[in-house]
């Protein structure tokens, strides 16, 4: 099984949320700025040292914006060091005792 085909399986066992956050991540890195070190156009699929080569270049950049992110949402007030939600409780706009809704 490929690693792609291992994720796709994973990300199938995952809830909604979960499957969000990984898109979420997924566009994010797809949208990290200069991808020509990760991209596998010129990449000799016979050479297991070029895959290994891009393989670390990949976990690199992937490493760095997880990094990014947490440092973003953290910024933000809303994870903690571990990851972990510094709340489950909603915002005031989203109770329903709420004044607005989708319409207003």
């Amino acid at each position: 099984m490929t690693v792609l085909e291992e994720l796709v399986h994973i990300v199938q066992t995952l809830g909604i949320d979960e499957q969000r956050q990984v898109l979420g991540l997924a566009t994010k890195l797809s949208k990290s700025g200069n991808r020509s070190d990760v991209s596998v156009a010129d990449l000799d699929m016979e050479d297991d040292a070029a895959w290994d080569a891009w393989s670390e270049r990949t976990h690199a950049r992937s490493a760095k914006v997880l990094e990014d992110e947490k440092q973003r949402l953290q910024g933000l007030g809303l994870i903690h060091e571990d990851w972990s939600a510094r709340t489950a409780d909603l915002p005031e706009d989203m109770l329903a005792s709420s004044k607005t809704s989708v319409e207003t």
